[in-house]
C-alpha cells in the first residue's frame, strides 16, 4: 500500500497532474525538478512515486521545491512504469495527466505549449521531443 504525503496542500483541481516515477537516480530527478520550477504554466501538480527504490529521497530534500505542489508517493517494491503510473494517476487531481521521466529536463515552454495544444487539438493526445541531454 502507498504511503502518500504532501509537501504542500495542492490546488483543488490544477490543469496539469505531472507524474515522476523515480528509481535510483536521485541526481537527474533534482535536475528535473529545478525544470519544472523554471516552467512558464505554473498550473500543475507533482506526483512523485518512489517505485521501490533501494536510495530513496527524504521529504527535507524537496525543501528547496517548497514552491511546487509535490505529493509523494513512496512504493516498497519496483512494480514497474505501467503499473506505477496507475497508482500515481489515481491520486491525480489535474484535468490533464502527464507523464515525465525523471531524467528529462523541459525547457520552460513546455507545458505551456502543451496546454496551446490542448486548447488548439482538444481531442489529441500529445508527446515530447526527447533529446539526450548530454
Amino acid at each position: 500500500m502507498p504511503d502518500n504525503s504532501r509537501s504542500k496542500l495542492s490546488e483543488e483541481n490544477p490543469f496539469f497532474s505531472i507524474i515522476i516515477l523515480y528509481w535510483k537516480n536521485k541526481h537527474y530527478l533534482f535536475t528535473c525538478l529545478d525544470s519544472l520550477l523554471s516552467q512558464i504554466e505554473k498550473d500543475f501538480e507533482i506526483l512523485i512515486l518512489d517505485n521501490g527504490s533501494p536510495e530513496p529521497v527524504g521529504q527535507n530534500e524537496y525543501e528547496k521545491y517548497a514552491e511546487l505542489n509535490i505529493k509523494t508517493i513512496f512504493l516498497k517494491t519496483n512494480l514497474g512504469f505501467a503499473a506505477g503510473n496507475n497508482i500515481a494517476a489515481a491520486s491525480a487531481n489535474g484535468k490533464y495527466i502527464v507523464l515525465l521521466n525523471s531524467d528529462a529536463f523541459p525547457y520552460p515552454d513546455w507545458l505551456l505549449n502543451i496546454r496551446r495544444g490542448i486548447k488548439k487539438y482538444p481531442d489529441c493526445f500529445f508527446a515530447s521531443k526527447l533529446i539526450m541531454a548530454n
